[in-house]
């Protein structure tokens, strides 16, 4: 439990240095475009335009942090995913109300191909539950143009990370289907 914690905290932190990042972008476009709309006098237009160049520095700055961060944390939380996965048993695994017993969900997330990042259609939640009772959310996203390919989205920290592309037909009968529920 506490390599879960540490990594529950890097991920928040790499999440909060994102989004000041991602706010010291938008302040500083905003005085960039400010400095340039302002009229300045003759003799005070090369001042200006330092603080100008000043702010796209801190704009690029706050760029590549974000950037950073954002690959980062994505590259971390699919580490954990990845390092769970080969480390424990996986017990259950449910997609859209549906249950895959554990001879069904053995051999579902053995083989990751990567992720182009798009074609993304319907997208159904889950969860894979591990021997030792950890149990990871997950989104299970249809690819729109190619058969019996699925994309794992893990949803267990803040931020979401692909894991990767999966081909397999056995969530085939989960589209377009309502789960079972009790009717009284």
């Amino acid at each position: 439990m506490p390599r879960f914690f540490i990594m529950k905290t890097l991920i928040q932190l790499l999440s909060l240095i994102n989004y000041v990042s991602a706010l010291g972008i938008v302040i500083s476009i905003i005085l960039v475009l400010l400095k340039k709309v302002i009229y300045y006098p003759p003799n005070t237009i090369n001042d200006a335009k330092e603080k100008s160049s000043k702010y796209l520095s801190i704009f690029g700055v706050f760029l590549s942090l974000t950037i950073i961060c954002t690959i980062g944390s994505k590259a971390l939380i699919k580490h954990d995913f990845q390092r769970m996965l080969k480390e424990n048993k996986i017990t259950l695994v449910e997609v859209n109300g549906f249950p895959f017993a554990q001879e069904d969900a053995a051999d579902l997330f053995i083989k990751f191909e990567g992720d182009p990042g798009r074609f993304h259609c319907e997208s159904y939640p889950g969860y894979i539950t591990f021997e030792n009772n950890e149990l990871i959310p997950i989104e299970v996203i249809q690819h729109c143009y190619e058969e019996n390919k699925y994309i794992i989205v893990s949803k267990k920290y803040t931020t979401d990370a692909t894991i990767g592309i999966i081909t397999t037909s056995k969530f085939n009968y989960i589209k377009n289907k309502i789960p079972f529920t009790d009717q009284q």
